[in-house]
C-alpha cells in the first residue's frame, strides 16, 4: 500500500538506502565520573599530608642529630675540665662524718668517687646549654640533676672512668643522657643512652 500526499502523488524514490547510525561507544555515567573525582582528590590530599608527615620527621630527625653532636662535643669539654680540676686539687680522703656527702666519697676510693661526682655534675651542668630548634620542632638533651648532697652517690655511680690510650687518656662514660624533642610542645622523641667521651690526662 502507497501512501500520497493530498494531492495523490506518491512521495518521489530518490534511490538511497536509509541508513541509521547507532553510536556503540562507551558512556561513562556522570555519577561514577564523579566518584572517580572524588577518589582521585581523595588520594592527593593524602599525598600531600603524607609528604608533610615526611617534613616534620625529617625536621625531628635532623634536630636530634645536632643536639647529639652537641652533646657529645659538650660532656667531653666538661670531662676535660673535670680532669683539670681533679688533678689541680684532688680529693684523697672522704669527708668526716656519717652523711650523704662521706656515702658518696668512699674511704679507698676517695679520689675516683670524687673524680666521677665532678664528672657527673660537670656533664649536667654542660648539657643544660645543648638544645637545637628546627621549626617547630625542639631537641635537647640533660643529665639527672644533683640538687642535694643526697644525689651525690647516684650522680656517682652514672659516670663510669677507665685509662686510655696507655694511660696517656682517661675514657668517661655518661650513663643516662636523656635527649628529648617535641613539636609543637607535644614530645615525640624522648630516650636515653650512654654517651662516651675520651680526653687526655692533664
Amino acid at each position: 500500500m502507497s501512501v500520497g500526499d493530498r494531492a495523490g502523488r506518491r512521495p518521489a524514490d530518490t534511490g538511497r538506502a536509509r541508513t541509521f547510525t547507532v553510536d556503540e561507544r562507551a558512556r561513562v555515567p556522570f555519577a561514577l565520573v564523579g566518584v572517580l573525582l572524588l577518589v582521585t582528590s581523595s588520594a592527593y590530599a593524602a599525598g600531600l599530608a603524607e609528604q608533610g608527615l615526611v617534613g616534620e620527621d625529617r625536621r625531628v630527625e635532623r634536630a636530634v642529630e645536632r643536639v647529639d653532636a652537641d652533646a657529645t662535643a659538650a660532656l667531653r669539654s666538661a670531662a676535660r675540665e673535670a680532669a683539670h680540676d681533679a688533678a689541680a686539687a684532688p680529693v684523697t680522703r672522704p669527708p668526716e662524718g656519717n652523711g650523704p656527702a662521706a656515702e658518696a666519697v668512699r674511704e679507698g676510693s676517695a679520689f675516683e668517687d670524687a673524680f666521677r661526682i665532678r664528672l657527673a655534675l660537670a656533664g649536667a651542668e654542660a648539657l643544660r646549654a645543648v638544645e637545637r630548634d628546627h621549626g617547630t620542632v625542639t631537641a635537647n638533651a640533660s643529665l639527672p640533676p644533683v640538687d642535694s648532697a643526697d644525689d651525690l652517690a647516684a650522680a656517682r655511680d652514672r659516670v663510669r672512668v677507665e685509662p686510655a690510650a696507655n694511660g696517656t687518656a682517661t675514657r668517661v662514660t655518661f650513663e643516662g643522657v636523656a635527649t628529648t624533642a617535641t613539636r609543637s610542645g607535644r614530645t615525640v622523641v624522648n630516650r636515653t643512652r650512654s654517651r662516651t667521651v675520651t680526653v687526655a690526662v692533664p
